[in-house]
C-alpha cells in the first residue's frame, strides 16, 4: 500500500534519512572506519583527571557549604511568606542556593567539579566507540 505524500509520516516503516558522511557523526555505528583511534593512554589520564577534579573539589564544596553564614533577606520576614509554610520553603531554598553560588569558596569548586562530570560524558561517549573498535574484532 502506497501512502499519499502528506500521511507519508505516519507510516511506521518508513525509513529513517541517513545523514551525509560529511556531517562527521561520532556515533560508532556510523563512525568513519579510517579515523584512527585515540590510544587508550588518552583515556586513562582522562578518567584519572576527572577523579582528580572530582575527589579534589568535595572538600572545598563540603568546608565551605559547612561554614557558610546565609544572609538574613527581608522577604523571609514578610507576612505573606511567613503565613505560608510553602511560600517559606521555596523562598528559603531559593535565597540559600543563591547565597552559595555568590560565594566564591563554594562556587569555583563547584565549577570545576561540574566541569568535570562534562568530561566524564564526554569521555564516556568516546570511550563507546573504543570498546565498539574492539568488539568488532
Amino acid at each position: 500500500m502506497t501512502w499519499p505524500p502528506f500521511l507519508q509520516y505516519l507510516h511506521l516503516q518508513t525509513p529513517q534519512p541517513v545523514p551525509p558522511k560529511s556531517l562527521n557523526i561520532s556515533h560508532p555505528i556510523m563512525a568513519d572506519d579510517s579515523a584512527p583511534s585515540p590510544p587508550i593512554f588518552n583515556y586513562i589520564v582522562g578518567f584519572l583527571l576527572i577523579g582528580i577534579a572530582w575527589g579534589f573539589t568535595t572538600p572545598f564544596i563540603r568546608a565551605a557549604a559547612r561554614t557558610h553564614k546565609p544572609l538574613a533577606h527581608p522577604v523571609l520576614d514578610s507576612p505573606a511568606v511567613k503565613s505560608s509554610w510553602f511560600k517559606s520553603k521555596v523562598y528559603g531554598a531559593f535565597f540559600g542556593v543563591v547565597d552559595l553560588l555568590k560565594n566564591p569558596r563554594y562556587a569555583v569548586p563547584l565549577v570545576i567539579n561540574l566541569t568535570g562530570s562534562v568530561w566524564f560524558f564526554l569521555l564516556i561517549g568516546q570511550a563507546g566507540e573504543f570498546s565498539y573498535f574492539f568488539s568488532r574484532y
